[in-house]
């Protein structure tokens, strides 16, 4: 369940009122916002970004939401691309190209990987991701 803030509501309404957007959920991170999208809105919300910026006074995140986990997951890693992502269970498992990209997506002391968990647990029944 995903429970809203009186300022999340805020945001939402702001966030959709000046892109046209449906938005799925806000999250405050580090540096701003991110915003969680509909899979078809991201170009709506993305033409309008510079303008929200200034509106928030924060740097804007987009995330597009999809209902396919796995995709979901790809859209979530992105910029970083991964091999083979799967689903066994509640455990997803992340291949990547790359070795140099595991410290991406764990971050200092796992903090992007626990971080990507809460994201996921928010719409899937989640229990751990595995990155190999």
């Amino acid at each position: 369940m995903i429970k809203l803030t009186q300022e999340i509501i805020q945001s939402i309404t702001l966030f959709e009122n000046v892109t046209g957007a449906d938005v799925k959920d806000c999250i405050p991170i580090a540096d701003g916002l991110l915003f969680i999208v509909e899979e078809g809105n991201v170009q709506k919300a993305l033409r309008q970004l510079p303008k929200l910026e200034r509106l928030f006074h924060k740097k804007i995140s987009l995330l597009a939401y999809s209902p396919d986990l796995v995709k979901f997951v790809q859209n979530l890693l992105y910029p970083i691309k991964a091999k083979e992502i799967t689903v066994e269970g509640n455990v997803v498992s992340v291949v990547l190209f790359d070795e140099k990209d595991k410290g991406k997506i764990y971050g200092r002391g796992r903090e992007n990987l626990r971080w990507m968990l809460s994201v996921l647990q928010k719409y899937f029944p989640i229990a751990e991701i595995r990155v190999l």
